[in-house]
């Protein structure tokens, strides 16, 4: 393969992670790859909930493959595993790019098997074992284990490849590739923080542990008839438990990306307790929106949030603290977080360098394995 525009590739995409940053990271490569001439066939296998979300994406050399999502039962990883199989035998890709931890676990084995192998490119969207879980262990050494079934691993952050290391994961196959996202058609709204009434203050994404839905909870507690919290998502890997939900908390369901851009137009800033975190897709979209983030200082969010210029990065998860830090911020300074994030996002986070980036990683790792053939 001497010339890398004398050939075009057939990408096969896997993920079994339903919803959420994955999705969004994946709607926003594609959309770019789908313009790509140098990517001839596109097939994208997970969850049915992200076939109905990816379904605007319709393009001829797009084909969506999904299962019914219906958790992660052995018999429901079995079922998933043999449509990996045979859509892998019958697609046979040049690529076989798998996001998100289990999807990792699950598709790398069985790509790596095949007579005729794909190069296989892995992105896990935050390491799981930087959870607070007692399986991290574990996680990391399947992890480092598991990086021996893959050609290329794609990190989201500087950070994400720095931890890498920790757990024995070669570096020399960690590639950072920042997440993007497409410019917005419309001008940033800015803050709004011209209104009279209570602060609008915005969580999106799952109410579980990992992103903090807990502490956002009782931030709003905390704040009362000061601020009015809107939040956007759903329970998924964790149920309601003994959580709740506080008078000035509206909870509004997942919505569609083109919905939840509309709420981060309106509203004066997101709060992002995130536990660990990769680089969130959401955090751009905030930025793209001209909207101050309050955000921990999990995994890539550091690389994102500039505290005291693009919003604040807390240094407590404490409820009490969060909320004065939010008290102290003027509307002013609102505002110039506001603009000075919308500049960031211009200047650091396109779609299209992503996808660029992305398919060089594709070249590279093919070329490679020619050499070694």
């Amino acid at each position: 393969m001497a010339e890398t525009d004398s050939r075009t590739l057939k990408v096969a995409h896997f993920t079994e992670a339903p919803m959420g940053g994955v999705l969004a990271h994946l709607e926003e490569l594609l959309a770019e790859q789908l313009k790509d001439p140098a990517i001839l066939q596109i097939s994208v296998f997970g969850p049915d909930v992200n076939e109905r979300a990816l379904s605007h994406l319709n393009h001829p050399k797009l084909a969506i493959t999904s299962y019914p999502y219906n958790g992660r039962s052995i018999g429901a990883l079995i079922k998933f595993l043999m449509a990996v199989r045979a859509l892998i035998g019958d697609f046979r890709p040049d690529v076989v790019h798998v996001h998100s931890t289990f999807a990792g676990l699950l598709v790398r084995p069985v790509a790596f098997l095949r007579r005729r192998r794909p190069a296989i490119v892995y992105c896990p969207h935050g390491w799981a074992f930087l959870r607070d879980s007692k399986a991290n262990r574990l996680y990391a050494w399947l992890e480092a284990a598991w990086s021996r079934l893959c050609d290329g691993i794609v990190c989201v952050s500087n950070s994400e490849r720095e931890v890498a290391a920790s757990a024995g994961i070669p570096l020399s196959k960690c590639t950072v590739i920042p997440n993007g996202i497409a410019h917005a058609s419309l001008p940033p709204a800015g803050s709004s923080t011209a209104h009279q009434g209570p602060l609008k203050i915005l969580f999106v994404g799952r109410f579980d542990r990992q992103k903090g839905f807990d502490v956002f909870l009782d931030v709003m507690s905390e704040l009362g008839d000061l601020a009015q919290g809107l939040a956007v998502g759903d329970f998924v890997t964790d149920g309601p438990s003994n959580l709740k939900i506080p008078k000035n908390v509206e909870l509004l369901g997942w919505r569609s990306r083109s919905e939840v851009g509309e709420s981060l137009a309106t509203a004066d800033l997101i709060l992002m307790p995130s536990r660990w975190e990769g680089l969130p897709i959401l955090a751009l979209e905030a930025m793209r929106a001209g909207l101050p983030i309050f955000a921990s200082s999990a995994g890539g969010l550091p690389e994102l949030v500039e505290d005291g210029v693009t919003g604040r990065l807390l240094t407590s998860l404490r409820s009490l603290d969060i909320a004065n830090a939010i008290r102290e911020t003027s509307a002013e300074e609102l505002r110039s977080f506001a603009s000075s994030a919308y500049q960031r996002f211009e200047k650091n986070y396109s779609g299209q360098a992503m996808a660029t980036r992305t398919r060089q990683l594709y070249w590279e790792l093919l070329m490679i394995r020619n050499v070694r053939a």
